[in-house]
């Protein structure tokens, strides 16, 4: 019996299937072979203490980390991964296979969105929990980057003043 799982992404319902055994190893296989070294890099850019979620990110780091993780692949190989990756997903109710450029047009974030859910509902990694931790991660970096400015701001107007 068939894994079925069902997210409410940009406003549209996607349901993603579970890939049988075999095609789920060849998809986790050729994802680890692309995004294993990239990965590691993008963790290894989370700097200082704690946990890896509540660090200083290092965007050079990271920045290089994705941008190896694109090199990776050729545009036939990315197509093709994708497809793949979404071969037995609906959007409200149809498949997308057959109208994959259509679905997708103009809507590349909510490719990327609905392919992490493919892999969340396959592979059971919570992607969208870690995206979102990363996210508020670097949201309070900026804050205090923010922050640091303004007090530096303060005490030069101080000086002047």
């Amino acid at each position: 019996m068939k894994k079925y799982e069902e997210r409410i992404i940009d406003g549209d319902t996607w349901l993603v299937a579970a890939f049988s055994a075999t095609e789920g190893i060849k998809i986790g296989k050729k994802l680890l072979s692309i995004a294993g070294v990239p990965l590691g890099k993008a963790i290894g850019g989370l700097v200082g203490s704690g946990s890896s979620l509540d660090k200083r990110i290092d965007f050079g780091a990271v920045g290089e980390a994705i941008g190896g993780l694109f090199e990776r692949l050729g545009d036939d190989e990315l197509d093709e991964l994708l497809k793949r990756l979404l071969k037995c997903t609906q959007i409200n109710g149809k498949d997308v296979a057959p109208q994959f450029d259509v679905v997708f047009q103009r809507r590349y974030a909510t490719l990327i969105k609905v392919a992490l859910f493919a892999i969340e509902v396959n592979f059971d990694i919570p992607l969208g929990s870690w995206l979102t931790l990363a996210s508020e991660a670097i949201q309070k970096e900026s804050q205090s980057m923010q922050e640091q400015s303004s007090d530096q701001s303060e005490v030069s107007s101080r000086k002047n003043g």
